[in-house]
This record gives structure tokens, C-alpha cells and sequence, in this order.
């Protein structure tokens, strides 16, 4: 049995969703907008839909992030309420999730096309994935950190 029918008996469901988390400082959240548009751009497998749970890492309990245009997502954007760091901004996206399987999004990234599909897949197969994102850096442009292929 693959990890996706596993999700979906553990679960009972017969849709499955993936939970993209993201923590994020008010000051980044800028580049919230490049990252909802890598995520409309993924193709997901059958049976499959994506939320988008964005943690903000701020004492300021009132909205610092209005509304982030994600078609075709479910976007939840929570507050942590006080300064955690990314790591404790994650852990509170993670419990405000609904979904059976987790994917990390930095706020500074960008996942290229169907590295979610990627990742669903390779999960069938072993019990953990990683796949490559783009940096996006202050001037708009993105860096990647693949290996060089020269070598």
C-alpha cells in the first residue's frame, strides 16, 4: 500500500489535501504574492486538493496580512500572537492545518511547477521528500540552488 492510499485509509477520506505551511514576518510579507503564484501554478494528482496555511510571526494580534490571492486554494492566514521564529510560526500553521501530508513553503520561495506532484508521488515510494524552490530575493529575482551541472 502506498503512502497515499495509507493518507486516505488512515483519514477515511476519499479526497486527500495537502497542507502547504508557511511562516511569516510582517516585514517579508511582500513576498507572499510570488509564492501564492507558484502554488496556483502546481498540478496535483487526482483526489487530491491544496491549503495554504500562512502563520504571522508577530505580537500584534490584529491582521498585518490582508488576504493573499491564491486561486483555487483554500488560503488561512492565523497569528501567532507573539514572536515564536520561523520554527514555532511553523508549528502553529502545522496545527491549524487540515491536512494528512505537510509541505514547507519559505515566505521568500517559489516552488516550481509540479514539485508538489513531485513530492506526492515520491511519497508513495519513501517516507519523505524534499524538492528544489527558487529563493526570491528583495529585487525580485530568484535564485536557485541547484547543484551546478558543470561538475
Amino acid at each position: 500500500m502506498s503512502i497515499t492510499d495509507s493518507v486516505a485509509d488512515c483519514y477515511g477520506q476519499q479526497m486527500r489535501t495537502l497542507s502547504v505551511i508557511t511562516a511569516v514576518h510582517p516585514a517579508a510579507a511582500g513576498h507572499l504574492h510570488a509564492a501564492a503564484a507558484s502554488l496556483t501554478h502546481q498540478a496535483l494528482p487526482e483526489n487530491w486538493r491544496m491549503e495554504w496555511v500562512i502563520c504571522v510571526d508577530s505580537e500584534d494580534t490584529e491582521g498585518q496580512i490582508a488576504d493573499v490571492d491564491c486561486p483555487g486554494v483554500n488560503v488561512l492566514i492565523v497569528n501567532s500572537g507573539r514572536r515564536l521564529g520561523p520554527g514555532g510560526c511553523r508549528n502553529i500553521a502545522a496545527l491549524n492545518s487540515t491536512g494528512a501530508v505537510l509541505r514547507n513553503l519559505d515566505a521568500d520561495d517559489v516552488l516550481l511547477p509540479d514539485a508538489i506532484r513531485g513530492d506526492i508521488e515520491a511519497l508513495s515510494q519513501f517516507r519523505w521528500t524534499t524538492s528544489e524552490a527558487l529563493d526570491l530575493l528583495e529585487d525580485g529575482t530568484t535564485v536557485s540552488f541547484a547543484r551546478n551541472s558543470t561538475d
